[in-house]
């Protein structure tokens, strides 16, 4: 059960004094000081949010006081009834406590056993509480008289308590200093957690009245209360020489809104503290307010939206030569903003600092200095809730030898109220929801996580394909629970896990692979493997074979879940399916697996695939010659596939076989894109020859052109493909003269391919085409016409303009300018 459902009354009980575990019946039992207090979850909401009905309840408090009822207390059980005075008739009293909690009563209890030790009030309506009204009760180590309408305590309230160590007054209506007594604390000598927040307390200006209330607490250890002024943690705060932990509430009419240099100058002592949910502006922070707290250990400043990363620095100037190890600064933004993270804003961080928590702070992006500046002795930091966008490529984590965990997620996945829950293991958790993040070598630095035991990194979208040869986790030696789940995989490589022989917990749960191909012979110490919720309809005999060595190594020891697969339920997984029945890796009663079928259809399996063993046994030894037709028709149609795909894409195939070819051939060549060995190759069919040599070569080579024609320039020896994509390679434009026997040349159209292919893989533009001929669009394919149209073209002269020389002086101006750009 997470912590977010303790007591508020016991939330943040200090740890030398409070250990809470959790009851079966859903309350908490707490332990302080050798003695055990079970507390009743809380269901209704606080006093100011209730609408009080005090008479409807009072009628019916009345109602039922004429009924008997049995006082189940040890070690004598016995029966109380009586008038509304004696209201002790519904309190269940159990091993020395006494549960009056949610009775609807209206003045305390005075025929209860008078050695009860708790005393659970809570959630009644108490109105006040007069002189000597526990006075009976003299052997009470906790009171809970929370959730009340209390309004007033008088000199005389606690008298007689000198043993109680812990008081909840919180949520009341205590508020008045004519109603509130400065001496009411004084009887409760050995008192070490008091709660008096949630009530009615009023904005003041004397500076004395909470000190000369509390100073007698000189064993007070724990303290919640509302903030009522500025200046009242007065001289009187001296006297609580044990108070550790201090937990300031925002009073509903007293704001807390600034820290003066002054306000906590009589709180030395402090170990933690805690000033969250409060409403603090960054402005109104002085720079020196909490230099005074020398110990400090822990500090709070959470969902107090005003203060704003800017201003962190007047926060942390006070505590900068400090011991603070930990500091909690979850959500102190608006909730609008887009924040950057700059080396100012955490430069007063003290050395001291061990744990770091920014959540919710809408950080988009980590200035590469921050991390040189945090503290050399952080080791766990959590900045979930976020939504960091940089690479983290650029975290120099190298620079936080001492860091162990890091929480990036950007969800908020849990709720946590104490900051002990947090890191259960330690790990990366690593949860990009932005999801621009696929390669996890990008962020682990395998130099120095050598020591890292767990990672997280589930829920991401991580392409582990990127890299084949098994460089992922080769870093990480001592890795023994890796989570790959939900991250949509759907190949994993042969050498995924090399590197981590170590691996004991393997989770791929919630993945789209289809096969397992990954090699984990290499893990001798691999306890669980988590496969369900995948798309495996089976296992491979070598994953098999490991996974009976281990069975057989350290029986019992080794564990596969496939729950939630489509196991292949068919003659083709007959033997896979005997295997895993037989296998001791699986539970027998394979909770939650299921059975596919050749028809598509799902069934969930429900005796162990005992059924389905059965009905394949008999079908499979009688469609054995239909299965042999089914492959072979099978296979007949894969290969007609494959040749229409090598058909469709045989340019393409073509390109990358001729440009692996002559990378081979010419392992020296370079190709710069802003240097090329030719301005223009001169795509042109034979029967162009002329025009090519007489007007259009000596055109452009006087325009200052470097040309590449095929009938000049193309290497003997070598082949006429590998010329061509040699010429389109070396070329930095492809000019292609269009006409007739252009669009009907094998030759001319291979070079237009090759020509388009390098255009797709580089990037650049490639093809320019003079239009010699005027030739109908519907003489050309539609292919053709695409090049032609997504690329730049000129139509030549008519035969009647030619004449004209300033024309074609234009003509070839403006194309030879085309050829550069």
């Amino acid at each position: 059960m997470p912590e977010a459902n303790l007591p508020k009354k016991l939330n943040a009980a200090s740890n030398a004094l409070t250990t809470s575990v959790f009851s079966a019946e859903g309350g908490t039992t707490t332990k302080i000081s050798n003695l055990t207090v079970r507390s009743v979850l809380r269901t209704e909401p606080p006093l100011y949010l209730r609408k009080r009905k005090h008479k409807a309840h009072k009628d019916q408090t009345k109602a039922s006081s004429n009924e008997s009822h049995l006082l189940p207390y040890s070690p004598i059980s016995q029966k109380y009834s009586g008038s509304s005075n004696d209201l002790s008739w519904n309190c269940r009293c159990e091993n020395l406590a006494c549960d009056c909690s949610n009775r609807l009563l209206n003045s305390v209890p005075q025929n209860l056993p008078v050695s009860i030790t708790k005393l659970l009030l809570d959630r009644n309506y108490l109105e006040s509480l007069n002189n000597n009204t526990f006075s009976r009760y003299r052997d009470l180590t906790v009171l809970d008289v929370s959730i009340n309408y209390i309004s007033s305590l008088q000199q005389g309230t606690f008298l007689g308590l000198d043993r109680l160590t812990w008081l909840d007054l919180s949520q009341n209506s205590i508020g008045s200093q004519g109603l509130l007594s400065q001496s009411v604390f004084k009887p409760l000598r050995s008192l070490k957690y008091l709660r008096m927040d949630v009530n009615n307390f009023k904005c003041t200006k004397n500076s004395s009245f909470l000190g000369a209330l509390l100073s007698s607490l000189s064993n007070l250890q724990e303290l919640h209360i509302d903030y009522f002024g500025e200046q009242y943690y007065d001289r009187g705060f001296n006297n609580l020489t044990s108070l550790q932990i201090l937990r300031v509430y925002c009073g509903k009419h007293c704001p807390f809104i600034g820290i003066k240099n002054a306000t906590f100058e009589n709180l030395g002592q402090l170990k933690n503290l805690s000033i969250s949910d409060c409403c603090l502006n960054g402005t109104e922070i002085e720079y020196d307010s909490l230099s005074h707290f020398t110990k400090l250990q822990t500090l709070d400043i959470s969902r107090n939206p005003s203060i704003g990363l800017e201003h962190l620095p007047r926060v942390m100037y006070g505590l900068r030569h400090s011991s603070l190890q930990t500091l909690v600064m979850d959500n102190i933004v608006d909730k609008y903003s887009i924040n950057f993270v700059k080396t100012y804003m955490i430069q007063h961080l003290p050395q001291t600092l061990t744990t770091l928590f920014a959540r919710g702070n809408n950080i988009v992006y980590v200035d590469e200095q921050v991390m040189k500046t945090l503290p050399e002795n952080l080791r766990k930091v959590d900045v979930s809730n976020n939504d960091i966008i940089m690479n983290p490529m650029t975290l120099p984590l190298a620079d936080i030898r001492l860091l162990d965990t890091l929480v990036i997620n950007n969800f908020d996945e849990e709720c946590h109220t104490s900051v002990e829950d947090i890191f259960s293991s330690i790990g990366i958790v690593y949860n990009s929801k932005g999801r621009q993040w696929t390669r996890k070598a990008e962020f682990i630095y395998q130099k120095i996580m050598t020591s890292l035991r767990t990672l997280i990194l589930q829920s991401n979208y991580i392409d582990f394909s990127l890299d084949p040869i098994g460089l992922n986790f080769i870093g990480l030696p001592n890795l023994t629970d890796l989570d790959l789940s939900l991250n949509q995989m759907k190949v994993l490589t042969k050498d995924l896990f090399y590197g981590i022989e170590n691996l004991e917990y393997l989770r791929l749960n919630g993945n789209l692979f289809s096969d397992f191909v990954a090699d984990i012979s290499h893990l001798p110490k691999l306890k669980l493997l988590n496969l369900s919720n995948t798309e495996l309809p089976c296992l491979s005999e070598l994953v098999r074979t490991h996974i009976d060595q281990l069975a057989a190594a350290r029986p019992g020891q080794i564990q596969v879940d496939m729950s939630g697969c489509p196991i292949q339920c068919d003659c083709f997984n007959q033997d896979f399916l005997k295997w895993m029945t037989n296998s001791p890796a699986f539970d027998k009663n394979f909770t939650g697996y299921k059975c596919r079928y050749l028809d598509t259809s799902i069934k969930h399996i429900g005796d162990g695939y005992k059924d389905a063993l059965q009905l394949l046994t008999r079908q499979c030894a009688q469609n054995y010659p239909l299965y042999l037709v089914t492959v072979a028709g099978t296979l007949v149609i894969s290969c007609l596939v494959i040749g229409m795909v090598l058909y469709r894409f045989r340019w393409k195939i073509r390109y990358f076989y001729y440009a692996a070819y002559l990378k081979v051939m010419d392992n020296e060549r370079e190709e710069p894109n802003d240097q090329f060995l030719y301005d223009v190759f001169i795509s042109y069919d034979s029967e162009d020859n002329a025009f090519v040599q007489r007007r259009l070569l000596p055109e452009l080579e006087q325009r200052g052109l470097v040309l590449l024609v095929h009938g000049r320039d193309f290497v003997a020896g070598t082949s006429i493909p590998a010329n061509i994509f040699r010429a389109v390679a070396e070329s930095r434009r492809t000019l292609a003269v269009l006409t007739r026997s252009f669009v009907e040349s094998y030759w001319c159209n291979f070079e237009l391919q090759m020509a388009t292919n390098e255009a797709v893989h580089t990037g650049r533009e490639v093809l320019v085409f003079v239009i010699k001929e005027n030739i109908p669009n519907r003489e050309l394919d539609v292919e053709l016409l695409g090049y032609i149209k997504n690329n730049t073209y000129l139509p030549y002269p008519s035969p009647e303009d030619e004449g004209d020389q300033e024309l074609m002086k234009r003509f070839y101006d403006k194309l030879a300018h085309d050829l550069r750009s």
